[in-house]
C-alpha cells in the first residue's frame, strides 16, 4: 500500500500497474487482464449496470448523499453509489437483442468508423480508452479519448496519438437491447 497525500494517481500504467484512491489512500495493484466470456447473460448484466449508472448520474447531490447516509446508518461497507447500484440494477428491464464486436485502426484526430446498423437509443457502446499502443504515461497519452454514435451505422472517434505511431486500435462492443 502506498500513501501519497500530495499526489493522486488513478488509472493504468503500461499494462503493469493500476493506481487508485480508496478512502483517501493512494493504492497500487498489479494490472490483470479481465476475463470476458462474452455470454448473453454477461452482456445483459453489463447493459443493466450501464443503465443503473445513468440513473445515478441523474440524481441530485442531496439524493446521492441520502444513499451515502443510508449505507453508513446500516453499517454497510458500501458507498452510497454502490448501495444505489445494488438496489437499482435489479429494476432495470433489459433484454439483449444482439452483440457486435469490432475494431478499427484510427488516426490521430476525429475519425468516423462504420459499424453494422443498430438502433440509436437502444444500443450501448463500450470501447477501449486504452489498448494496443494506448497507454497513459508520464510523457503523454495515446489512445481513444471519446466515441459516440453519429448515425445508425457510424461512430465518431476522437483519438490522441502522442507517440505518432500512425494509428491507434479502436476496439468496440455494441450491445443492442429490446
Amino acid at each position: 500500500m502506498l500513501e501519497y497525500p500530495a499526489v493522486s494517481l488513478r488509472g493504468q500504467v503500461a499494462h503493469e500497474w493500476v493506481y487508485y484512491v480508496s478512502y483517501g489512500r493512494q493504492l497500487r495493484r498489479s494490472y490483470v487482464v479481465p476475463f470476458d466470456p462474452k455470454t448473453i447473460s454477461q452482456h445483459t448484466q453489463r447493459a443493466k449496470f450501464f443503465v443503473a449508472r445513468q440513473w445515478w448520474n441523474e440524481l441530485t447531490p442531496a439524493e446521492k448523499q441520502s444513499y451515502a447516509d443510508e449505507a453508513k446508518a446500516r453499517r454497510l461497507s458500501l458507498t452510497g453509489y454502490n448501495l444505489f447500484l445494488r438496489a437499482k440494477i435489479k429494476e432495470v428491464p433489459v433484454m439483449v437483442k444482439q452483440v457486435i464486436h469490432g475494431s478499427a485502426a484510427v488516426p490521430q484526430g476525429v475519425s468516423v468508423v462504420v459499424v453494422p446498423e443498430i438502433t440509436i437509443g437502444k444500443t450501448f457502446l463500450f470501447y477501449n480508452t486504452y489498448g494496443v499502443g494506448a497507454t497513459a504515461t508520464i510523457k503523454g497519452f495515446t489512445g481513444i479519448v471519446s466515441a459516440h454514435f453519429i448515425s445508425t451505422t457510424e461512430i465518431e472517434v476522437d483519438c490522441v496519438d502522442e507517440k505518432a505511431s500512425g494509428a491507434v486500435m479502436f476496439y468496440y462492443q455494441l450491445i443492442e437491447y429490446v
